[in-house]
């Protein structure tokens, strides 16, 4: 089981964000609801039964009815990603500053005061508290404020003070879309140091294969998969034969080279997802392959040795001397079930009688 952060690492930003802005989507959401309920329920105290008849199944239909809907969704049907009823979101938001404005006409059409509140709460839902991507959210902010805008100047109404009023409400949209801009940026930098948190914890420093810790749980993994697809598992450990040679004769910096080139050679045999090459000792690899055939296990094998034994040691000595690897694998049967250690040692000993008849050899034995 992985630790909270290491899946949070595995999963893309979206989700992410998501999981970090649910509660509050899902408050702001249901305190829309109950406001947005009770601007229904004052339309029938305060406006004449003619205009109440008109905004009162407007704000059923456009906003309390997608409201209700969004909170059902929210609250029972969380949702993975930050961009799932995205447009869902906006449409409620857009509704709602026209719906503003088209109470605010017939408001002012019946010579009825008309509070302009509704409004900063609409743009504070839009901007901020739905966690909104930025430009979208913008965009629908200038939608909203041109209609308003747009709405005064019909009834005439457009005067400095209302003016002002409209440039104050504006100043704090973009205050708002800027909060939310600068919360997302804060969540990205975080989930990015998570991703290197976990990339750190599971990577070798000096060669960027996967190290130990990932291996065993791989290993674990694979052999779950293979147990509900009888897909055979192999196993492959390669260990670089006189190693402490090499540092002795050549330096640590030469050694050093020669593991980085040997990762990169058995990296380059991982070509499908389930593929996986790692460092689980200082000179000391394994590679898991997943639903290949012995025969074709014995002749990557034979391949990857082959590959080794051109490297180059990369010092000034000008000789002709390589590295070698012994390499001891093994590959499940389709139908049994096997422990990770039952499958380690099955490969260990392989790797033992490798070195055991010589060195630079591979041995392919069946788990």
């Amino acid at each position: 089981m992985l630790p909270d952060w290491a899946s949070t690492a595995k999963a893309p930003f979206s989700h992410y964000l998501m999981k970090q802005s649910i509660k509050l989507r899902q408050w702001s959401l249901l305190i829309a609801l109950i406001l947005y309920g009770l601007f229904a329920v004052l339309d029938c105290i305060k406006f004449p039964v003619q205009m109440a008849s008109i905004t009162i199944p407007v704000r059923l239909l456009f906003i309390v009815l997608p409201l209700a809907a969004l909170n059902y969704i929210f609250w029972f049907r969380v949702p993975n990603s930050i961009s799932d009823f995205k447009n869902s979101l906006l449409l409620v938001y857009f509704f709602g500053g026209c719906i503003h404005s088209l109470i605010y006409a017939l408001a002012i059409s019946h010579n009825l005061v008309f509070s302009q509140l509704g409004l900063v709460l609409i743009l504070m839902f839009g901007c901020l508290l739905t966690a909104l991507p930025i430009k979208p959210a913008g965009w629908v902010t200038v939608v909203i404020l041109a209609i308003f805008s747009a709405t005064n100047l019909f009834l005439d109404r457009m005067s400095l003070d209302m003016v002002i009023a409209i440039l104050i409400i504006a100043s704090v949209a973009v205050l708002l879309l800027l909060i939310n801009h600068a919360c997302q940026r804060v969540l990205r930098e975080n989930f990015l140091l998570i991703k290197q948190l976990y990339r750190d914890t599971i990577r070798d420093s000096l060669t960027q294969l996967y190290n130990k810790r990932f291996f065993d749980t791989q290993l674990d993994n694979l052999l779950l998969l293979m147990g509900r697809e009888h897909i055979p598992v192999s196993l492959v450990l390669v260990d670089v034969d006189h190693f402490k040679k090499i540092n002795d004769k050549h330096g640590h910096r030469v050694g050093d080279h020669v593991l980085g080139c040997i990762a990169t050679t058995l990296q380059s045999y991982c070509r499908r997802p389930n593929d996986y090459a790692f460092r689980i000792g200082g000179d000391e690899f394994a590679i898991l392959f997943y639903g290949i055939s012995k025969e074709k296990l014995i002749s990557v094998c034979e391949e990857m040795r082959s590959k080794v034994m051109e490297i180059s040691l990369d010092d000034d000595s000008n000789t002709a001397e390589s590295p070698q690897v012994s390499i001891g694998a093994c590959v499940t049967e389709k139908t049994s079930h096997y422990t990770s250690a039952e499958l380690f040692e099955a490969a260990d000993n392989a790797l033992y009688k490798a070195k055991a008849q010589g060195r630079n050899i591979c041995l392919i034995e069946s788990a």
